[in-house]
């Protein structure tokens, strides 16, 4: 059970149902607590419970960790706990609910659309159905788009065909989350039908191939997801499942996984993840009118990659080069409607050194709950 040491909360019901097969559904609240006790005790960890379960469980300072929190539960509940089916559940009342709707007010369409607001679920293990109508339902209101997570792994399917008869993708369908656009990371585990109904609703997937291979998840259908109609774009599924963002790494890695799906070194071509990269993408978030092409009329947004770099040279394939040897440090230019916003290293809308202050005296002692700074924590 060693891998409760490097648990982030977003991936507590993936250690609780995949690594130590306890039935999803099967433990709310209380049971989750008092589960996280019992395994950092097996472990010999200091942990820390109240009498509203709030856990705490802390590494011994022996490993050169401190005091730093492994697992903070409490703080993640609504986003990481299945509510309990009998809890009445109140979209207008429900706190991370108003957090989104002030959200949508301050920022949805604002600078001429540049800043667009999507609602979400992570995914429908980690939510609860009473939650997904409503939400659609605002979405569709405010012409929101929606996120979810959706067949990222062979274990989250198997839960919820044997709990309720019906892939995640036709539950959430049941229960319409897909009334709206929507992008679904991951899809890794679809069947023929799901890519079919995804097709016919418009929704795209986002392929996220270096988080699947880190975190053994599967491998993404993309031939078989485009052949029914899906639009697939690239993703990263943030840095905490997958350490960078780099786009050219995502591309590189979604080329290599295809070929070796169908052993075919052919599969997903140079051309086709560029465009994954680029046109799909813009088409995910609903801006295909406006970006994701070099066009008259659409935004400039775009970059330059230096191709006079020796990893870049000679020059055989615009497309091979992109994919196969590029890398996000080759980036020399980005603009964004027009305007250069970086350019040979300086960023000219970010304060780098103000943003990595602001990381290491409040974010990081926020996030380990121990007052110390990355500094304190080197000393």
């Amino acid at each position: 059970m060693g891998v409760l040491n490097n648990l982030v909360p977003e991936k507590v019901f993936y250690y609780f149902e995949e690594i130590c097969k306890i039935p999803h559904g099967s433990y709310n609240v209380a049971a989750i607590s008092d589960f996280c006790v019992s395994v950092a005790q097996s472990l010999n960890l200091e942990v820390r419970q109240d009498e509203e379960y709030n856990v705490v469980i802390r590494k011994p300072a022996s490993e050169g960790y401190g005091e730093a929190p492994v697992l903070m539960l409490q703080g993640h509940l609504d986003m990481v706990c299945v509510k309990d089916a009998g809890v009445d559940f109140d979209f207008e009342k429900d706190p991370a609910c108003h957090r989104l709707q002030e959200l949508v007010e301050q920022w949805h369409g604002h600078d001429a659309g540049r800043i667009r607001i999507d609602a979400g679920i992570h995914a429908p293990y980690t939510s609860h159905y009473k939650l997904w109508e409503p939400l659609s339902a605002y979405a569709k209101e405010m012409g929101l788009r929606m996120q979810v997570h959706l067949s990222e792994t062979v274990g989250e399917e198997r839960e919820c065909q044997e709990r309720c008869g019906l892939t995640s993708t036709q539950l959430l369908d049941c229960h319409r989350v897909f009334d709206v656009p929507a992008a679904a990371a991951h899809c890794n585990h679809l069947s023929r039908e799901d890519m079919g109904l995804l097709a016919r609703q418009g929704i795209s997937a986002v392929h996220c191939p270096v988080s699947n291979l880190k975190l053994v998840s599967g491998v993404a259908p993309v031939a078989d997801m485009v052949k029914a109609g899906m639009n697939v774009a690239l993703g990263t599924d943030s840095a905490a499942c997958n350490n960078n963002l780099d786009l050219f790494e995502e591309m590189k890695t979604a080329a290599l996984l295809a070929k070796l799906k169908a052993e075919n070194p052919a599969a997903l071509p140079p051309q086709a993840l560029v465009m994954m990269a680029t046109v799909c993408g813009a088409r995910a978030q609903g801006r295909e009118a406006e970006c994701g092409m070099l066009k008259v009329g659409m935004d400039a947004d775009l970059i330059l990659v230096d191709f006079d770099r020796p990893s870049l040279t000679p020059c055989h394939s615009v497309e091979d080069n992109l994919v196969y040897s590029a890398r996000g440090s080759d980036v020399v230019m980005n603009m964004a409607r027009g305007k250069i916003i970086y350019k040979d290293g300086t960023f000219f809308t970010l304060d780098l050194e103000r943003i990595k202050a602001e990381v290491e005296t409040y974010a990081l002692p926020l996030l380990f709950g121990d007052g110390a700074s990355l500094a304190d924590r080197r000393n």
